[in-house]
Parts: C-alpha cells; sequence; structure tokens
C-alpha cells in the first residue's frame, strides 16, 4: 500500500474539524489525518511536531489567524501544501494566499465534494513530488555507485604514473573524496597461489568470498586510509595514506604479518601468500615507484613470506623501471594543440627510456616504433597528411638517447601543426557562418548563445574561438558592424536616428546613441552630415 498523505486540520470551531474528518472520504483520497489545532500558534506548534504534507486551515482564528501562520511557517522554511476553509471572501485575504503558494481557497459551506476534488489534486501533486524525490534519490545513488566504480581507474592512474600534473590529481581526488592529497604513500602488495588444491576446488564463487574477506581484513587494519584495486591476476595493491611522518615501516611490516597469519588461516585452505612492502614515499609521482617497488618484492620473495623493498634485493637502489606509457593521452595532447602537454609527456617517456638498463638498442628502437606508429595511424585516420621522413624514426638506430628525444619532439611538434592546420580551415568556415548570420540579421536582438544554438556549439567555445580568430570578442565585433551599418545609414539621408537605432538592433535610442559615441567620438544627430 502506498504511504499515506499526511493532513492537519487547523479551525477554532470543534463542528468544522469533525465535520471534515467524518465526511472527506479520507482513505479513498490516499490520506490521513494525523492532528488539529483551535489557531494559528498551535498550528504552528503542530506542524513543527507532525509534519504534515498538507495543511487546511481557517482564515479568522484567535491567537494567530491562518494567513500569518502560513507565512510564519513560510519564513521558517516550512512549506507543505495549504488548502484555506474559510467564511472570508475577502481578495485581500486571497492575495496575501497566493504568496505564500496556497493551493486552493475554498469558501464555506462546502460539499464534501467539493474537498475531494480540491485535496485529490493536492494529493496528486504530493505523490509527483515523492515519485521525483524517490528518483532523485536513486539518481543519486546511481551516480555515487558510478564514482565507486570510476575510483578504480583513478588508483590505477596513480599506481602506473598516468596523472602527470597535481591539479588533475588534486581535482580528481576531490571529485572521489578520497582525501589523498599531502599524504605520504606506502603501497603493499599481497599475492595468492590459487594453485593450491583446496583453493582450486573451491566454485568460482568461494574464491572470490575468499579475496574479498582478505581485502576487508586489510582495510580494516591498517592506519588511516587504504584503497585497493582488488585481485587481479591473483594480486591485489593496496595504497595506504596517512598523516606526513606517521607510517612507521617496521609498524607495517608487523601488520603485514599478521595478514599473513590471516590468510594461512582462513577455511584450512593452507593458501599460499607473498606480501611486498614498498618504501614510504611523499609525493603523488612516487605512488608509481612506490608500486612498482612493492611489484618486485612480490616478484622476489618467498611463499608466506613480508618483504620489504629495501631488503628485496642486493642493490635497492637501483631504478625501477617502468614499462608502460599512455600513448592515447599524448594523442589526445596534440589534438587539442596543447604544446605544453605534448612535450611532457614526450618527456616523460623518454625519461622511462631513461631507465632502461643496457644495452639500450635492444630495446629503444621498438619502443619509439610503436609510438611513433600509432601517432601516424591517428593522422592518417583523420585525413591528416604526415611526414614521410617520421618513416626514418622507427627504422634508425640512434647513437644517443638524447638524439632520439630530439627527433621524436620534432615529430611530435611537426604533427600537431599539422593537426591545427586542418582545424584553421574548419575555424575559418565556423567564423564564416558566425559572421555571415551576423550580418543578415543585425536588426534583431543577436546573441552569441542564439547563434550557438543554431550552430548547435556551446556559446563558451564560440566565444573562444572566434576572440582567437578575429582578434577580438563577439560583442566587440557586434558593436563594430553595428556601428559601420549605423555611418551608412546616416550617411545616406533617409533615415531619422531612432530609425537607424532600431535598424540596427538597438530597440533603446539612448543605448544607442551612447554605443555610437564610444566608437565614432560624437553623438548620431551632431554626426549627420547637413544636406
Amino acid at each position: 500500500m502506498d504511504e499515506l498523505v499526511k493532513v492537519l486540520i487547523i479551525d477554532d470551531e470543534d463542528f468544522v474539524i469533525e465535520g471534515l474528518q467524518r465526511h472527506i472520504a479520507w482513505e479513498n483520497l490516499g490520506m490521513q489525518v494525523v492532528g488539529t489545532a483551535s489557531d494559528g500558534k498551535d498550528g504552528v506548534v503542530q506542524t513543527l511536531r507532525l509534519k504534515p504534507d498538507c495543511i487546511i486551515t481557517d482564515i479568522s482564528m484567535p491567537n494567530m489567524d491562518g494567513i500569518s501562520m502560513i507565512e510564519h511557517l513560510y519564513k521558517m522554511g516550512l512549506r507543505p501544501y495549504t488548502l484555506i476553509y474559510t467564511g472570508y471572501n475577502d481578495f485581500e485575504y486571497a492575495q496575501r494566499a497566493l504568496i505564500y503558494g496556497v493551493s486552493d481557497y475554498i469558501l464555506k459551506p462546502a460539499l464534501p465534494e467539493e474537498f475531494e476534488q480540491s485535496l485529490g489534486i493536492i494529493c496528486k501533486k504530493i505523490r509527483g513530488e515523492w515519485k521525483n524525490i524517490e528518483e532523485l534519490q536513486r539518481l543519486r545513488q546511481n551516480f555515487e555507485e558510478s564514482k565507486q566504480l570510476l575510483f578504480k581507474p583513478f588508483l590505477e592512474e596513480l599506481f602506473t604514473g598516468r596523472i602527470i600534473t597535481h591539479e588533475q590529481f588534486a581535482r580528481k581526488d576531490m571529485f572521489f573524496g578520497s582525501n589523498l592529497v599531502d599524504r605520504e604513500y606506502v603501497v603493499i602488495a599481497i599475492h595468492l597461489d590459487c594453485n593450491q588444491e583446496q583453493f582450486s576446488n573451491l566454485d568460482i564463487e568461494q574464491q572470490f568470498y575468499v579475496m574479498y574477506r582478505i581485502i576487508h581484513f586489510v582495510q580494516s587494519l591498517f592506519p588511516g586510509l587504504t584503497y585497493s584495486t582488488g585481485f587481479q591476476a591473483n594480486t591485489a595493491f593496496f595504497l595506504c595514506a596517512n598523516d606526513i611522518q606517521s607510517i612507521q615501516l617496521q609498524e607495517m611490516v608487523g601488520l603485514c604479518t599478521r595478514i599473513l597469519n590471516y590468510c594461512n588461516s582462513i577455511d584450512d585452505l593452507n593458501l599460499l601468500v607473498r606480501i611486498g612492502i614498498s618504501d614510504i614515499v611523499v609525493t603523488y609521482e612516487e605512488i608509481h615507484v612506490a608500486y612498482l617497488q612493492a611489484k618486485q618484492c612480490i616478484r622476489e620473495s618467498e611463499d608466506n613470506e613480508v618483504l620489504q623493498y629495501a631488503h628485496c634485493c642486493d642493490d635497492a637502489d637501483s631504478p625501477i623501471i617502468s614499462w608502460g606509457f599512455d600513448k592515447d593521452q599524448l594523442i589526445d595532447a596534440m589534438l587539442l594543440g596543447n604544446v605544453e602537454l605534448a612535450t611532457q609527456l614526450t618527456d616523460k617517456f623518454f625519461l622511462y627510456l631513461s631507465k632502461l638498463p643496457p644495452p639500450r638498442d635492444v630495446y629503444l628502437t621498438p619502443m619509439i616504433a610503436e609510438l611513433v606508429s600509432s601517432i601516424m595511424v591517428f593522422l592518417v585516420q583523420h585525413g591528416i597528411e604526415s611526414d614521410l621522413d617520421a618513416f626514418e624514426l622507427v627504422s634508425q638506430r640512434f647513437s644517443t638517447i638524447q638524439e632520439a628525444h630530439k627527433r621524436v619532439t620534432e615529430f611530435v611538434n611537426s604533427s600537431i601543426a599539422a593537426i591545427q592546420k586542418r582545424e584553421l580551415g574548419k575555424n575559418y568556415q565556423i567564423i564564416n557562418r558566425i559572421v555571415s548570420y551576423t550580418k543578415e540579421h543585425l536588426e534583431e536582438g543577436i546573441t552569441l548563445s542564439r547563434i550557438a544554438d543554431i550552430m548547435q556549439f556551446t556559446p563558451n567555445y564560440l566565444s573562444t574561438l572566434f576572440t582567437k580568430s578575429m582578434g577580438i570578442s563577439y560583442s566587440q565585433y557586434l558593436a563594430k558592424i553595428r556601428i559601420q551599418r549605423a555611418k551608412e545609414l546616416l550617411d545616406s539621408g533617409k533615415y531619422k536616428v531612432y530609425e537607424v537605432g532600431y535598424m540596427i538592433g538597438f530597440k533603446n535610442p539612448e543605448y544607442f546613441t551612447k554605443v555610437f559615441k564610444e566608437y565614432v567620438g560624437t553623438t548620431p544627430s551632431s554626426y549627420i552630415k547637413p544636406q
């Protein structure tokens, strides 16, 4: 059964309240009288206590009249639907009632059918609002769930070093409410040997449940904030973040030992577990390094061992190599003409290459070939001619990584120039359409928003594009072309000043005179040449 709409009746005459309670088919309407009051002051009290959806009230009552009560509730932020039932047929009362959103105004006496018709309309509106609120709550819940789904890629971006700027990191951190900015970080890796007989004999749901229990235990155990991407390829990575100088590696080792013992004790499965602990890092860029350290610890450790990075190899200071690079991010920067970001990404690519152990020639040429060929495929797909000399980049062996860096940077910049040349051609067509439309509709109240709707662009995009292409804002251009046309019309001697203003889109003669004087240095009347 649907929830009943709650009704509060306020009247200083008991027989009116009793009559309404007795003769209105409340149940059929889906409504319920939850309380009554004998004057406006008591009505405020009962409204605060009962929180009715609808109020039926008289106007003339002792202590506080009905309109004053509604006004008082309105100022308190309480806006129940209100139906006035009164013997006062006074326009002033009705007018005041409308100000505070009164739903209906019924004169005494009234038939139950008249009352029920009005209450039916009110009830329908209330239920419609309930439905909208439920839908908004559902959308909000879906949105929050979607945010959680999107948080995993954000964490993976941190682990793989794909977030380029601190601004990107801070913006995403704020969106997810993860509170990771200005912390220190440790990455923990947990690897399960899932080939053991007891574990592999479990059905897939039970296996996932075991992994879920481990993740839940880890997140409940570590101090501060702990986030995980979940188990992938039998390994889960955890990002642990806490206040600066709050993380102690020795404490982390102790906690990870507890995790190891917990995993060993799950349902007598005799799980074989490896746990790796990175060094403490204090910047978001280093989260990627910590991730690689934890990953290396997993490779170096043995079954049922907790290994901290400082002890996982003889040369703990040896560089951690990343073999991943987000080519799409570089291509996006090129498409947007963002030379600075494209340069940063190219530099980052070669920073990765510079950390590779010798002999670099083994993988330098193949990796550059992969990057350059991806860019060239993109250019071809978008109908952009590419520099054929770029093929040399994918076949030539460079004597130094610095030379390779220089040549690839030159290729990226020339590709951006080719993209921009194509974009300029498209932009020229757009600007031409704006100019043509403006000249053809000069007498109308033209706005860039209106033109944007017609051309199916955003006003902000057109405004930026117009200013960048023309060197002045659209509003400045519109005023300039209007004044040029005004001078032509005034020079003809055929029109009066106010007529010229109307003909070029100025509906206010005073404003036309003001703008004309700003651009010409004199008023339209003074400008008119003697005939």
